[in-house]
């Protein structure tokens, strides 16, 4: 069924034509590159953080003040297991206040990397640690920060190669 335009009462009474609102279209003031007016984050989020506790704006508190309305932040969780991308509503001095755009469990072995050795074991601990060596009997974190798994092993042989030499 076609849309019916009512002319306000006034025109009725003079017999005017009712107006169509005409849109209006983007011009150069209103439009720049999103780099200028908004800016991304990435927060690389401690192991067994969830997605509720990002949400909440204490969580903000150490870069609040940096943060402004608009600016899109993605959180990565240490192990892999999920990944969210959230957009900045509002922040104050110690707060901010989030909305999650979309989030994303990643919990498949393909991206959440965990393998063992006897002793020792190299785990993706994501992008903060990337590829570290943990002590499996203490989980004490012996190395951090390789680049590749086949880095954190080659450190993992030598280290062990060392323990055998003192023993």
């Amino acid at each position: 069924m076609p849309e019916t335009v009512t002319a306000p009462p006034q025109a009725q009474a003079t017999g005017q034509q009712p107006s169509r609102r005409i849109a209006t279209q983007a011009t150069p003031i209103r439009m720049r590159l999103a780099e200028i007016e908004r800016q991304e984050w990435v927060c690389n989020a401690e192991f067994g953080t969830s997605v509720e506790d990002i949400q909440q704006p204490g969580y903000w508190a150490h870069m609040a003040s940096k943060l402004k309305p608009y600016d899109h932040i993605e959180v990565r969780v240490d192990d892999s297991t999920w990944l969210a991308h959230l957009l900045v509503l509002e922040a104050g001095r110690n707060w901010a206040r989030v909305i999650v755009l979309n989030s994303w469990r990643l919990d498949n072995a393909d991206i959440s990397q965990t393998i063992s050795a006897e002793e020792h074991k190299v785990v993706w601990k994501g992008p903060q640690y990337k590829f570290s060596v943990i002590r499996v009997r203490d989980s004490a974190l012996l190395s951090k920060e390789h680049r590749t798994r086949e880095q954190a092993d080659d450190w993992l042989r030598n280290y062990e190669r060392t323990l055998n030499a003192a023993t």
